[in-house]
């Protein structure tokens, strides 16, 4: 989507669990995760009547199969769990300077910041999390509410401005919602027009 706006953006891709099957040219994809450090650990990712479910794919295996028993409305022995190793590495490291990150990591956001800090601190990129629980949410929220970033409610087909921003901050979570945005005050990446 964001090439719409920005034809020549580089875009960086994590995924631990698997390549994505459409066009990747002029993405830098790479097949490990982001945490709070560098390292390894045991990914899982479930098989449910013959269909691999990678949007599911997490680090803590019992919460996996609670949601997708929750979700799906499958009893645990209809779930087949395949599990991997994966390289942990943490952005920081990286030396990136991103304006923009997207955050879809499963009940892993807060090791994902917390190896993201300076790259916060420093480029101030606006950031994009898919949250799914209110547990969560208030914990992303006090991390980056320290760094100084709020949330807000944003309609991706207008431009994002000043005075639509400061209107549709977002303080609590909704359940009906899992996609939050966060900026800092000091970042003017979110001011681009369509």
């Amino acid at each position: 989507m964001i090439r719409q706006y920005m034809p020549e953006i580089r875009i960086i891709a994590f995924d631990p669990v698997t390549k994505p099957s459409f066009d990747i040219s002029g993405i830098d994809f790479h097949e490990c995760a982001l945490g709070s450090k560098p390292g390894g650990f045991e990914i899982h990712t479930p098989t449910v009547k013959g269909y691999r479910l990678t949007q599911y794919s997490s680090f803590e295996k019992e919460k996996l199969i609670n949601q997708i028993t929750h979700d799906l409305g499958v009893t645990e022995n209809e779930v087949v769990i395949d599990s991997k190793y994966v390289k942990v590495v943490d952005l920081d490291s990286l030396g990136l300077n991103p304006f923009f990150m997207k955050v879809d990591v499963e009940g892993f956001e807060i090791e994902v910041l917390e190896g993201s800090i300076a790259t916060f601190r420093k480029h101030l990129p606006v950031v994009l999390i898919e949250i799914q629980s209110e547990q969560t949410f208030k914990k992303v929220q006090e991390f980056l509410g320290a760094l100084g970033y709020f949330s807000v409610f944003v309609n991706p087909k207008r431009n994002l401005s000043s005075e639509s921003i400061s209107k549709n901050r977002c303080h609590s979570y909704n359940p009906s919602f899992n996609n939050y945005v966060w900026i800092s005050p000091g970042s003017h990446s979110w001011a681009f027009k369509a």
